[in-house]
């Protein structure tokens, strides 16, 4: 009797010893941490001085903290992921992923709305962010959305040029995405139409940016130069459009030109004979005609010598541009 009463109390030690395991084992899995606790722990995992968005996630293979860290000297977005591992977190993930189209442009910040999506029913959320990148008046603006289920990146994106009001005109993505419909793209498009701060412009209005781009870059002192560089323009361009429909044009010789406001610039379009246009002149566009100089009218003098007639308060004076040769002068 008495060996039958030992054996039952050591039977009952092992099985609460093997309770007592398994209770300890379940106890080290690290719980779901606090968004301040997920920041921190990526921190330590790739350093506390890169930017990152960062989302703890309960997913179906448990709690998980997602990182996504804008490298904008590499054109590129870092994904970490951390996951528990042996009752500690570890870096389970680490991606660079190819995104961004600007470059020399620096990271200005996260934008717009930084949330978890419940976009599938049932199923580990979808993450969405947006960023920032600029430089001078050159910006990159990028939503982003990042389905957990299947780990794939999803962004609209629009580069171009970053105006005085904080607009972003220029070219995106948007009409190249593949699968549109899908809920991530549907999402980030839809997020990215209801941006009115970020303008797609169209093929004509790019080509026109691109020619005052460049008409400025080689003319910074134009009024005060001895000689203007003219650029070209592309018939297909908003601003060759526009001189077609321009009054009031002058004529001579193989130059046919015409003076208007486009863009927020004054310039001077000249078509030659062979149909070429040219871009001679370009200014930004007079907003005080009291303390500011008014391009008011244009004619041609002599030859291919166009006369340029400015205002400037009670003053008057003229610009003479030699449309075959650049050259120019004030009197």
């Amino acid at each position: 009797m008495t060996q039958k009463i030992f054996l039952y109390a050591l039977c009952a030690l092992i099985i609460a010893g093997c309770g007592t395991v398994k209770k300890s084992t379940e106890s080290t899995v690290p719980s779901l941490p606090t968004q301040e606790e997920a920041e921190l722990l990526m921190n330590d995992f790739i350093g506390a001085t890169l930017p990152k968005a960062v989302f703890p996630v309960e997913t179906e293979t448990g709690p998980k903290v997602f990182s996504f860290t804008p490298l904008a000297d590499q054109g590129v977005l870092r994904i970490a992921v951390l996951a528990p591992e042996n009752g500690q977190w570890a870096l389970a993930e680490e991606e660079d992923y190819s995104v961004y189209n600007e470059k020399g442009l620096r990271f200005a910040g996260f934008q717009d709305t930084t949330a978890a999506l419940n976009l599938y029913q049932g199923r580990n959320p979808v993450l969405t962010f947006s960023t920032l990148l600029s430089e001078g008046d050159r910006a990159e603006y990028t939503v982003f959305v990042y389905n957990t289920n299947d780990n794939s990146l999803h962004d609209v994106n629009i580069s171009g040029k970053l105006t005085s009001d904080g607009r972003i005109e220029g070219s995106s993505n948007k009409s190249f995405i593949d699968n549109p419909s899908l809920m991530e793209n549907r999402w980030a498009i839809d997020r990215f139409n209801k941006n009115t701060k970020l303008v797609e412009l169209g093929q004509d209005v790019i080509m026109t940016n691109q020619a005052l781009e460049w008409w400025f870059s080689k003319n910074p002192k134009a009024s005060s130069a001895s000689k203007i560089n003219f650029g070209g323009i592309p018939a297909e361009s908003s601003l060759a459009q526009a001189y077609e429909k321009a009054k009031g044009k002058e004529k001579s010789g193989i130059y046919t030109v015409a003076l208007f406001d486009h863009r927020g610039y004054t310039v001077i379009v000249a078509k030659k004979s062979n149909g070429e246009y040219v871009l001679a002149w370009a200014e930004p566009v007079c907003k005080n005609k009291n303390t500011d100089p008014l391009l008011n009218t244009i004619y041609f003098e002599k030859g291919s010598q166009l006369a340029m007639f400015y205002y400037h308060g009670n003053k008057t004076y003229k610009l003479h541009l030699n449309l075959a040769n650049g050259s120019i002068y004030k009197s």
